[in-house]
This record gives structure tokens, sequence and C-alpha cells, in this order.
């Protein structure tokens, strides 16, 4: 059951399809063979004396015929000692009764116990991506690096020179492929980071960019098909164990224990990071107040908010101080209020204890006010890194400036505020007019753009032609929907190349469909017969003579 486990990456998928093919192994193996036993023809005989060989390479089926077995025996001697005194022999455990089941159980419990192990520490050369694979994705990273932004391209020079040393997290070309096809686009697809002690890295994304898939290669979750991670000189592809004792992690989604309450889930993960028991009680208060969850602290994890819940994910995080945490949204479903608290929390870990952390969020606002560096991930690549401020004056559209005219009865007040604009500021172009309102777009990036628009906004207000203004820049969230246009074009072309894969796929649905009627209706027939069969040899046994000769 457990080295099966690993082909499932969904727990509920894992369950039933676990449960399916267990019941369908015991029963149609024992089955099988029982049925062909009753018979008296040799042919079947033959091929029962085959199939019994053969399926003891089941463990269900050693089981389920060991049980058998033992059942008729006991039903053997059980008759004959109705009519005679025997006595019963115990031969049970002869190599062709139950020898036999017994030693295969043991052998396939040996074999499995050590593929288990091979599998859990990952020997096996399947956990990588094919050779095939490894190329598209080498191409695609190819394509990318011609088209990569020079910010983007200078982190990944100071990584493969190793100029890095210093960093806590290094992330070097990691790659994941989901998928064998040829055409399969990588979830991540070779990144580049270097973040540093004392360092908020904010990572943005739509959702499908490749954050999370990333936070999973960089805690063991899941296995890299390429490139490498080091958290403080622990690789994530040959020391697991010893990254996973430097970092915490707050999922995407609460990882908690319905019935635990948060004083227990604390306690459960003080033990795991190693924490003295003469340091745990004051720990954990010391965890549950930083978070604010002391008067939550004896309720069941159950029943609290979703907002309570992300508090509680993250005080699991930042338990026994790793020097590394990983926040994936982890401010999602909380009030304002609670999300300006766990600003503060961060904000302590940074500058305060030295802490990194790197933060996944969907609130600009937050990784504005939080991150000293962002990056925006699109289909798998880094298409801009830097700070905030960095990115608005880079990859930003200008300044926004807004004008309130004086208010006239004639429209010739707001046409002389007009004229005056054109005239002394000729870059600036008008977005919106309402009423006595109007807004300008500059979109010049010079830095003496603004000492001349403060100029000409005072002259304008000291002649009385307009009664303020205000100017701002363009917003972090403008530059994200300035990249996140392009997965969504990405996404149209994926979704074009697997239109025809689609169809394929609803052909087999309907051919399985209809092998498995037909299947079932043969299953239907032969179990009519073998009922038919033996409810004749059933008859036969109960005639009164036929049970004086036995």
């Amino acid at each position: 059951m457990y080295p099966a486990s690993f082909v499932f990456s969904v727990p509920s998928f894992a369950f039933v399809g676990l449960a399916c093919a267990n019941i369908f192994i015991g029963v149609i193996t024992t089955v099988t063979t029982f049925v062909l036993g009753v018979f008296e023809d040799e042919d079947l005989r033959a091929v029962d004396a085959v199939l019994k060989e053969v399926f003891l390479i089941f463990p269900h089926f050693c089981l389920g015929d060991g049980l058998m077995k033992l059942a008729a025996n006991h039903i053997y001697y059980f008759a004959l000692q109705q009519y005679i005194d025997v006595e019963v022999k115990n031969e049970i455990f002869k190599w062709d009764y139950l020898g036999k089941n017994l030693t295969c159980m043991f052998l396939s419990g040996i074999f499995y116990f050590l593929l288990t192990l091979f599998l859990e520490f990952r020997g096996l050369p399947f956990w990588s991506c094919s050779a095939s694979g490894a190329h598209n994705v080498i191409v695609s990273a190819e394509d990318g690096l011609a088209k990569e932004d020079e910010d983007v391209r200078a982190e990944r020079i100071r990584i493969n020179q190793n100029q890095a040393i210093d960093d806590i997290l290094v992330i070097k070309n990691l790659t994941k492929v989901y998928s064998r096809f040829k055409d399969a686009r990588p979830a991540v697809n070779q990144v580049c980071a270097g973040i540093k002690r004392g360092e908020c890295f904010g990572l943005l994304g739509l959702n499908g960019a490749g954050k999370t898939t990333t936070f999973k290669m960089l805690t063991g979750a899941v296995r890299p098909s390429g490139g490498d991670a080091l958290i403080g000189g622990c690789s994530v592809s040959r020391d697991v164990d010893g990254v996973r004792a430097q970092l915490g992690y707050c999922p995407q989604f609460d990882a908690l224990d319905p019935l635990l309450t948060p004083r227990e889930h604390l306690v459960f993960y003080a033990r795991l990071r190693n924490i003295p028991s003469r340091q745990l009680q004051s720990v954990v208060d010391a965890s549950l107040m930083k978070l604010g969850l002391g008067h939550y602290s004896d309720r069941c994890a159950g029943t609290l908010s979703g907002g309570n819940k992300r508090k509680l994910s993250t005080a699991i995080a930042i338990l026994g101080n790793p020097p590394v945490i990983f926040l994936d949204e982890p401010t999602s479903g909380m009030d304002p209020r609670a999300r300006r608290f766990l600003w503060s929390c961060v904000r302590r870990l940074t500058r305060e204890a030295g802490r990194s952390v790197v933060l996944t969020s969907h609130s600009m606002e937050e990784c504005q006010a939080l991150c000293t560096r962002l990056t925006v991930m699109v289909n798998g690549h880094f298409k801009c890194l830097g700070s905030s401020q960095h990115l608005k004056n880079k990859f930003g559209g200008g300044y926004s400036l807004s004008l309130h005219c004086a208010d006239s009865s004639s429209g010739d007040r707001v046409t002389d505020v007009k004229n005056y604009i054109s005239s002394k500021l000729p870059d600036a172009t008008l977005q919106e007019h309402h009423h006595t309102r109007l807004r300008y777009q500059l979109l010049s990036k010079q830095p003496s753009l603004l000492a001349n628009v403060f100029q000409v906004m005072e002259e304008a207000r000291a002649t009385a032609l307009i009664l303020d203004y205000s100017l701002s820049q363009t917003t972090l969230e403008d530059v994200f929907l300035q990249f996140a246009s392009e997965q969504g074009e990405a996404d149209e072309d994926l979704h074009s190349r697997h239109a025809r894969p689609a169809v394929i796929r609803n052909c087999f649905k309907c051919c399985t469909a209809t092998v498995r009627s037909i299947s079932n209706r043969l299953l239907k027939r032969i179990s009519m017969q073998v009922l038919s069969f033996l409810e004749r040899r059933l008859g036969i046994y109960q005639q009164p003579n036929r049970i004086k000769t036995m």
C-alpha cells in the first residue's frame, strides 16, 4: 500500500484507487482459483494449478487462498468427526498447503519494505524527468533567455558564477515539468534567485504561474526536474532533511487537525522542532501571544475562523526560529486588522530577528509594505526583479496628474486649463474629463519632470486656473497587470495545442465505457452459469443416499 501511494498526488484519488485495486486483486484472484477448482475438467484444473502459482506474487491472493484452505480443512475434519473418530493431524503448514503462501507473503513483505525505503530516499531514476522532457525544458529556457529582463539576467549570472555564497537561500536553474509529453510546458522553468539574511522576498504571479510549485520544490514535497536550491548550504535534491530543519512553511491551504487546539498544535510542532522540554511551554505561550491567539488557545482548530487558522499556520511556520520562512498567501481570508497585525509580525521577523522570508500574495499593498525585493512570475519565468520602486520606475507608465478646475458657469475655464497644460506640458495626455475634473497621463520617466510639473501646477493655482491637484506614480498593481496579460496569451496557446488530445481522451473514455458494459454483461452470464452449476452440485450433496455413502 505504501509504495503504491507514491504513484498518486491527491490523497482522495489514492484512497479510492488503492481500495478498488485491493478489492479487485484479492477477490478476483481468490474466486477465480476457487471456481476453477470446483470443475472436474482436467484442462481447467491444469489452468487452476498454473494460476495458483502465478497469483502467489499478490499478498492479497496468498491471504485469501490461505483462509480458504484453513476453512476447507476445518470443515473436512469436522465432517469426518461426525461419523468416525479420526485423529486430526496438524499438517496445515506443509509446503503444498499453507507453507507456500506464508513464504511468499514473508518474501513480499521484505521486498516491499525495501522498495518503500528506496522510494522514501528517492533512489529511483524515474523521479526525474525523462531525457526528452529535460531537452524540451532546456530549449524553452534558451528561448526565454533571449527575452529575459536585464535584472533577471544579472541575477542569473550572479548565481551561476557562484557569487551568492553569503545568501541564505540560493535558487539555481530550478525547473519542474509535470508531464512527459514533448509539448509540455514547464511549471517552473530555469529560475534563479539569491535571498540574503533578513530579506523579505516577494513572489507575485497569477494562479498557475508556478509560485506554489516553487515552494513545493524548496520544501522537498516535489522533486525538481532540473536545477537545485541551497538553503543554509543544504541541497534540496540531496539533503532534504537538512533543508527542512532550517525552514518554516505556511502552506496555501491550512494543514491543521480540526480536533486539536492551537496550543496542542504548537506543542506538537515544537517537539518536532526539538525544542527542549523546559522551554516548551514558554515558547508556545510566546507564539500564541505573538500572533494574537491567546483567546483561542484552547478551542478546537475546526471551530476557528479562516483568519485565525491562517494565524495558527503562520505561528507554526515561525516556531523554533528557523532562518528561512516560506509564507504562501498568509493573509488570505483575514480581516484588515488581522492583516496589519501579521504585517507587523513579518517586519519584526526580518528586521529584528534577521530571518529571511519568502512571501507570495495577491495583495500589491502587502508586497509593497513588506518586501524589500520582489519578482513577477509568468509561465514559470521571472519577468522582473528588484524593489517595488525600481519596478515602478522601470515598467510603470509614468505619472498620473489629477486637476480640479475652478468652477465656472461656462466651459471657458476648463478650456483654458487644457490649453495651459498642452502648452506647458506637451507630453501630457488627457485620460479623463468629468465636469471640472481632469486627469492626465505623463509618460516621461525623467527625474527632472517632477520639478517642472510642480512648478507649472503652482503657477496655475496661483492664477486661480485650478483649485487643487495631485500627482501620483503608476502603482505596483499596474506593473503586475502588465505582466499578467502575457500569461493569459500563453494559456490560450496551450489550450489550442491540447485541443486535439482532448478529443482523443474523450474518444478513449467512450471506448472504455463500451468495453466496461460488454465486460459487465459477460461477467453476469458467467456468474449465472457458475451459480447454476453450484446449485446442481449442492443438490446432489444434499441427497440422503449420497450422505450415507460418504
